[in-house]
């Protein structure tokens, strides 16, 4: 599957030498890189399709065949002869002619680019082949014996288990140096890893050197510890200041997997008021993620096509309210800038209409999330 962060990338790099919107679809049919930020996690409806039925050219033209996604060309991007995903770009057809496949073209090698790049290099240093190993490697492949053997000969003991956390700042435009600073701000114990991924930002590999028993009582209180000299003196200075961490890893084949979640939390997840977002907060969104979208849209499709406009905006709004503040109704309806009364008042409104009760029955509470999560994705592909 292609991945979000290298897809930005390319994203970012074409968008130097033109001005037309550009989309990146994955195989599961969501939005993984845009030059607008706003459609990145979005369900494309038109992509899911050519991904299902192998179509590699679609011409999207508004008020016919797809009348939710504006005007342009969708084309297949392929590597090997095999399709990896949908290439979206925005405009009239007839002057996209002769430039969407060059631009399709430009992509596509400069994917081959990155995914080399990404790929073991004999020519970097045994820490350097260790860290592209630990982020972005195939640790199930031939060379995982020799990165085991060299993160043992640097010194990094495979048996303790480490937090991986991401670290970024939209305001730090020299990476060096904040680097540089973070690393003189911490307390840096020796089974810590930290290093900086392509896109950046710090990554740190926090060794947890306790049992297990309390972990989940703990954690956090060790993360803040542990950065609190840095945060001290950053957070005032530097609003845009985030912390995502990914879960516990205890293996050096899992690494990739932490940091990939940690990599999700910083580009999903956003909470007022709070640097630091923990993924065990968030696993349930993470998991609703992985689930394919299209099976969803099987099941919640006749649905969606029946309700109003009127009728999916407030389900998705206050729905999605409850669902992100714990079910209480106080802090719902705060949020809102409504009265809890109101709040209550529109909730049994939906209730009637569905027939289910997602605050007395945990089961419904279960099917109303994800009739949330779908519409609240599907929505915006309609209406944008």
């Amino acid at each position: 599957m292609l991945s979000g962060s290298l897809a930005q990338e390319l994203i970012e790099q074409i968008s130097e030498c033109t001005d037309y919107q550009i989309n990146i679809v994955n195989e599961a049919g969501t939005v993984i890189a845009s030059n607008d930020n706003s459609r990145i996690g979005t369900f494309h409806k038109t992509a899911c399709e050519m991904l299902q039925s192998g179509r590699e050219l679609v011409e999207s033209t508004v008020g016919k065949e797809y009348p939710e996604i504006w005007e342009g060309i969708n084309m297949a991007l392929k590597r090997n002869t095999r399709i990896i995903g949908i290439l979206e770009i925005k405009g009239e057809g007839k002057t996209l002619h002769s430039i969407a496949p060059v631009i399709k073209k430009s992509i596509e090698l400069m994917l081959e680019c990155g995914l080399s790049r990404i790929s073991y290099s004999n020519n970097k240093s045994a820490k350097a082949q260790m860290l592209n190993y630990l982020m972005y490697g195939d640790m199930d492949g031939p060379n995982a014996p020799n990165i085991k053997s060299i993160c043992k000969n640097l010194g990094y003991k495979e048996d303790i288990p480490r937090i991986p956390v991401i670290i970024s700042s939209q305001d730090t435009t020299d990476f060096e140096s904040f680097f540089k600073f973070f690393k003189e701000s911490i307390s840096c114990r020796s089974q810590d890893i930290i290093t900086q991924d392509n896109q950046g930002n710090i990554v740190l590999f926090l060794a947890y050197g306790h049992t297990l028993e309390g972990f989940f009582h703990n954690y956090k209180y060790m993360i803040t510890d542990y950065l609190k000299s840095f945060l001290t003196y950053t957070q005032p200075r530097n609003p845009s200041l985030l912390l995502s961490t990914g879960p516990l890893v205890s293996s050096w084949e899992y690494y990739k997997f932490g940091y990939e979640k940690a990599l999700w939390m910083h580009n999903n997840i956003r909470i007022e008021h709070t640097k630091i977002i923990y993924f065990y907060d968030h696993m349930d969104e993470y998991l609703k993620s992985r689930l394919p979208f299209m099976e969803l849209h099987k099941i919640f499709d006749a649905f969606s096509d029946t309700f109003s406009e009127r009728f999916t905006e407030n389900f998705v709004k206050h729905v999605g309210a409850l669902y992100h503040n714990n079910y209480s109704f106080q802090k719902s309806s705060d949020k809102l800038f409504i009265h809890k009364n109101t709040m209550a008042f529109r909730i049994d409104k939906i209730r009637n209409q569905l027939g289910i009760d997602p605050i007395q029955n945990m089961k419904d509470r279960e099917l109303t999330e994800y009739l949330y999560y779908y519409l609240s994705h599907a929505h915006y592909s309609i209406t944008s």
